[in-house]
């Protein structure tokens, strides 16, 4: 009696032992964070309970976020109540068309990976001080990253630098004929920008380099219709937004 209840007890453990590995092998929405651990997110909700159970200056924590469009409003909300816990989100799970300026400012998030369904990003991205790289899978139709920056798909057009680089300088592709609004805005790292060609003034917004000196009426001091290529260095080097960690 013994010896069977031994036996059926190993066959009810060893099923266990594989439903366990069948679930964790046939997720197809499981992303594995830096510190080894797999985090799915389905609600804004369930992303600020999670970052509310983190202990104070945790880094290194990555999400796989799955939200509907209706699911994105709150999220820069969540991010600016954590102030000092640092995540990376991938929102690539998501079938999210559009990311909108709505919320205050944050310095919590570190790193970004846009969905494929992404075709418009409203300058959501413009007040993350600590964004070290913005990430685009190659599916998108309408955006594109590279290095860490985002460029729309054929890369004429900058929409935002990562303002947590740590670099001091940056290089401008020949192939952008367009910087939008705030594109570089509290980038306090970067000192000189080079411009591998020309951009019509008239396309480049004035606010693209938004608290970072001169830099925009440097590129058109000598040619002020489209500017002049080369390497500039800003004089304005004081300003330090005020809640970055």
């Amino acid at each position: 009696m013994k010896k069977l209840f031994a036996f059926g007890l190993s066959v009810l453990l060893l099923a266990f032992t594989l439903a366990g590995c069948d679930s964790s092998a046939s997720g197809d929405d499981t992303n594995q964070g830096d510190d080894g651990i797999v985090r799915i997110v389905r609600s804004i909700d369930e992303l600020a309970a999670l970052l509310a159970s983190l202990p104070p200056n945790t880094v290194k924590i990555s999400y796989l976020i799955v939200l509907n469009t209706s699911d994105i409003m709150g999220l820069r909300e969540t991010l600016f109540n954590e102030p000092k816990k640092y995540v990376s989100l991938d929102l690539s799970g998501s079938k999210i068309t559009v990311l909108r300026d709505s919320g205050p400012s944050s310095p919590t998030l570190t790193s970004i990976t846009i969905p494929d369904s992404l075709i418009y990003e409203n300058r959501f991205l413009n007040h993350f001080p600590n964004l070290a790289g913005i990430n685009v899978g190659a599916a998108n139709t309408v955006l594109s990253s590279q290095d860490g920056v985002l460029y729309n798909k054929n890369k004429t057009a900058l929409v935002k630098y990562p303002c947590g680089n740590a670099a001091s300088s940056f290089s401008i592709p020949d192939s952008v004929t367009s910087i939008g609004y705030r594109a570089f805005n509290l980038c306090n790292s970067l000192t000189s920008v080079k411009f591998e060609g020309t951009i019509a003034s008239a396309s480049f917004n004035s606010s693209a380099f938004y608290r970072l000196g001169d830099l925009r009426d440097k590129f058109y001091a000598t040619d002020p219709a489209k500017g002049t290529p080369g390497i500039h260095t800003r004089a304005d080097h004081s300003y330090t937004w005020a809640l970055q960690l």
